[in-house]
């Protein structure tokens, strides 16, 4: 068993331990077992922003995925959805490649969690909106500009970014502020400031959309450099090459300088040429960002106006994929400095997969992993792209979760007011049940110390799977299914108040996703003389750090109800060494990390 948990899970366990705040989802007019949807009472909202698509829209009961398309199409792509007060959802969706000012989406929905890893996910069409083009506000990105060439009493500034695609019918306008409150308008990206002083100078940057006017106030800055007559060399970007021209006579050699940094990208001895260019075969490693030539020889040294630049990679070492629960890993050379950011990832229908990039202390080797998976799921593969080389994904489908999971107090005998040791065995729900919609089943495992019969089959989580209706009071002392032996398991697990009774529970709501999941119940109980309800919040989150280490982070607390309610949080058994720079001060109590035994 795993002492601590791995540094690298905290951001993993702090996304998984948000999924508890959520609150329940309301359940609308579906019947089984087919998803019936009311389209009229389907309230969808789709409005367009800088990072693509956002659909909103209420919650259908039955439904575990929801996936949307474009205007005509007719095979849905499942989405990543929030949830959100009141049970309403929304979807980011990304943009096909823009090319119009308005798209019909249809959100579609399924019975099915994984839909991908089902031959037939059943999808039900519930209802289309169109989105529209809307602009986005200019302070959402702060303008970004280079000098481009240095004059005398001139610079010539081209901007890095704008808020919008230039696909779509706009224009933009900037304004530059000098360090002496001259202020001057330009309709282009690139543009000459005039009458500036040959020292060095400060440039500030405003944009608007030209048809209001309106300049943001997220002003960028551009810092002018001082005048220099040995900026005579001229820097040119060329596809996958970088020329300079130029050059006077007297110089031997030619360095490409990282501007910021002043890190070498490229060298080369020219003998007196007056001009180079560099090619693929050139770089050593690779990088991005301002760059300007540099010559030194006889006459001294002499550099070029700045270029910004990404360098296209040459061919790459790459390593057979390590495929993980919830990550995708491959293994490359890179140079010192370089970031995810040069990674482009585009995977099949996953929107919402992104890139890390790890040294492994090796050299200049580095993991590149791919994060935002969710485990036991077949994923059709897709691409890296880096500069103008593209890294194959091909497809696969990611390990999962099964196992056994243990937390134990690192205090022994601590207290019947903290929990000593709590061992869960995470098996596949249609092994136990072939008809559930969860992927996973929690079960109390025969090593844990409240398993006194060391039974196999006491079903922790989900409490109820389709046996009841959401919201049902059941008696608390009623049946031995699986529902009511889980209830009272879980009870006499968590809650040591002996005077305590519980007369009846219900679950509210029940989330899941691929890896988390999440109920609401309320019992009604009390102590002589005092009767209440309480409402409990539980949940189960399955992460996995980079390394490929399972945790199961368990949170349980009263989170709603009666007056006298919170009470009942002084009888949980919680945890004897919170963690409460992870989990925070209200909530670390509650919460337990299990490691996955090896």
């Amino acid at each position: 068993m795993k002492e601590k948990i791995n540094s690298g899970v905290f951001i993993l366990l702090m996304l998984s331990l948000a999924f508890t705040s959520c609150s329940p989802v309301k359940y609308g007019e579906l019947e089984v077992p087919g998803i019936v949807a009311d389209s009229e009472s389907f309230d969808l909202q789709a409005s367009w922003n800088e990072r693509g698509i956002t659909a909103t829209f209420n919650a259908i009961d039955e439904a575990r995925s929801y996936g949307y398309t474009f205007n005509d199409d007719e095979n849905p792509i499942t989405g990543r959805v929030s949830f959100h007060e009141g049970g309403v959802y929304s979807m980011s969706i990304p943009f096909p490649e823009r090319e119009e000012d308005e798209y019909e989406i249809t959100i579609w929905a399924s019975k099915s969690l994984n839909p991908s890893a089902v031959e037939n996910p059943e999808w039900v069409s519930v209802s289309t909106e169109t989105a529209r083009y809307g602009r986005v506000d200019i302070n959402s990105v702060k303008p970004e500009g280079y000098v481009v060439e240095r004059g005398e009493n001139s610079v010539k500034i081209a901007i890095m970014n704008a808020p919008l695609s230039d696909k779509l019918d706009y224009t933009m306008l900037y304004k530059v502020v000098t360090e002496k409150g001259e202020e001057e308008e330009f309709n282009t990206s690139e543009f000459t400031v005039e009458g500036i002083s040959s020292g060095q100078t400060e440039i500030t940057l405003y944009h608007a959309y030209s048809d209001d006017g309106v300049f943001g106030t997220d002003a960028g800055s551009v810092t002018v450099d001082a005048y220099s007559e040995d900026s005579v060399m001229d820097l040119r970007i060329s596809g996958s090459s970088l020329s300079v021209s130029d050059i006077p006579a007297g110089y031997d050699k030619l360095e490409i300088v990282n501007e910021e940094t002043g890190g070498i990208l490229a060298s080369a001895l020219i003998n007196g040429r007056t001009s180079w260019t560099f090619n693929l075969s050139d770089y050593s490693g690779f990088d991005s960002g301002i760059f300007y030539a540099a010559a030194t020889g006889e006459n001294g040294r002499i550099i070029s106006q700045n270029v910004a630049f990404t360098v296209p990679l040459d061919e790459l070492d790459v390593s057979a994929p390590v495929v993980m629960r919830q990550h995708y890993k491959i293994t490359l050379p890179v140079a010192d400095g370089v970031s995810a950011s040069l990674f482009t990832l585009d995977l099949i229908n996953v929107p919402t997969a992104q890139l890390e990039l790890r040294p492994t202390g090796n050299g200049n080797e580095a993991e590149l992993i791919i994060t935002g998976l969710s485990s036991d799921t077949a994923y059709m593969g897709g691409r890296i792209i880096a500069g103008e080389t593209e890294i194959p994904v091909e497809a696969f489908t990611t390990e999962d979760f099964i196992g056994t999971y243990i937390y134990e107090s690192p205090v022994k005998d601590p207290g019947k007011g903290f929990m000593d040791k709590f061992v869960v065995d995470v098996k596949f729900a249609k092994e136990t049940n072939p008809d559930s919609l969860s992927k996973y089943y929690f079960f109390a495992s025969p090593d844990d110390p409240f398993n006194t019969t060391h039974s196999t089959t006491i079903r922790m989580s989900p409490l109820i799977d389709g046996e009841v209706p959401y919201g049902e009071r059941i008696d608390y002392t009623d049946g031995n299914k699986p529902y009511q032996v889980a209830y009272r398991w879980n009870n006499n697990k968590w809650n040591f108040n002996e005077f305590a009774e519980v007369y009846n529970w219900a679950v509210l709501s029940y989330e899941a996703s691929s890896d988390s999941y999440t109920a609401e119940a309320v019992s009604k109980g009390g102590i002589p003389g005092l009767t209440t309800d309480a409402i409990t919040t539980s949940s189960y989150n399955l992460v996995e750090d980079v390394s490929g280490n399972a945790y199961l982070v368990f949170f349980n607390k009263i989170t709603g109800g009666d007056s006298m309610a919170s009470i009942g949080n002084s009888y949980i058994r919680k945890n004897i060494e919170p963690d409460e720079e992870l989990f925070g001060k209200d909530n670390a109590a509650y919460t337990f990390v299990l490691a996955m035994e090896e």
